[in-house]
């Protein structure tokens, strides 16, 4: 078929290596000699494929990532002065892609979210609801809890699920609430909201994973029991909301003198009871300020199952 050849060839190697304080045995890393050798290989008289052609990559330094790129062009088609130009206006325009990211803007494209699979627009329209920092596919259990979530009564969810146990002694509120965000924040994936508007469900992680927390103080309560059962059925209900409320949440409820009650409820999509207590003492332990391992990203796992 007739057609142009293209004018300009351009080839992105990658960001590749680690910086020389990161680097081990085990790490596979391009040596700063191999990529000057793009240039020494761009001299050889060959043909070129194109009129210019630029080959870049990425190498890790200790100050930071640094950017090569090798510029090679025909000198009957245009000159030195011309290509160091053109090369000019190509980082001026990184430079200004750089500083709109840096001023907050930008955002996701398809190709960050896969193995979702969404359009541009579809993703601009999400952005436009909330700020969010992922999107992923439902797993198939998922997807069979969000049918019948989408046809259960509000309060009438049987994969609503709720533990709740009193705690005598000191009990520092703002430090549990502090560790209820970190767990959050450890698997934001607990704070997703699930969107069925597309051609295929998808779970959508907030840039900013609020927990869902609520502290109630009904020590000055006369119908203790009964407002207790109201937080409690009001949490229930909170995370079957699953467009739009964070489908785990945690409530503390001051019933007395150094006596509370803590509730945590869940909706199945999002924890299975393997998980409850783990979840559970990673809670505490953020409360006492012990350590925790960082733990293995939900989305890992999404896409190795996809």
């Amino acid at each position: 078929l007739p057609h142009t050849d293209p004018v300009i060839g351009f080839n992105y190697l990658g960001r590749l290596g680690a910086a020389a304080g990161e680097a081990s045995e085990t790490l596979w890393r391009i040596s700063p000699e191999g990529i000057s050798l793009t240039g020494a290989a761009a001299a050889v008289p060959l043909p070129l494929a194109h009129t210019i052609e630029l080959n870049a990559a990425t190498e890790d330094t200790d100050t930071g990532p640094l950017l090569h790129a090798t510029w090679t062009w025909a000198p009957s088609a245009l000159d030195h002065t011309q290509a160091t130009r053109l090369a000019q206006l190509w980082f001026d325009a990184l430079t200004g892609i750089c500083a709109h990211v840096r001023a907050g803007g930008g955002g996701l494209t398809p190709s960050d979210i896969t193995p979702a699979r969404l359009t541009q627009h579809q993703l601009d329209q999400l952005h436009q609801q909330h700020p969010i920092t992922d999107v992923l596919p439902l797993t198939p259990l998922q997807e069979g809890l969000l049918f019948h979530a989408s046809t259960a009564h509000t309060n009438d969810d049987i994969y609503a699920v709720q533990l709740a146990f009193t705690v005598t002694g000191p009990l520092e509120y703002y430090r549990l609430r502090d560790a209820v965000h970190a767990v959050i924040t450890r698997h934001p994936h607990l704070a997703a909201r699930f969107c069925g508007q597309f051609e295929r469900p998808v779970q959508v992680i907030p840039a900013d994973p609020a927990p869902g927390w609520r502290y109630v103080d009904l020590s000055d309560a006369v119908d203790l029991d009964e407002q207790v059962h109201r937080v409690c059925a009001a949490e229930r209900a909170a995370v079957c909301k699953l467009a739009d409320e964070p489908a785990f949440r945690v409530a503390l409820i001051r019933t007395g003198e150094d006596r509370h009650r803590f509730v945590m409820t869940n909706h199945h999509i999002v924890v299975d009871g393997w998980s409850l207590p783990i979840l559970l003492g990673e809670i505490f332990a953020g409360y006492y300020g012990q350590h925790l391992p960082a733990p293995a990203p939900y989305r890992s796992f999404v896409t190795w199952l996809a």
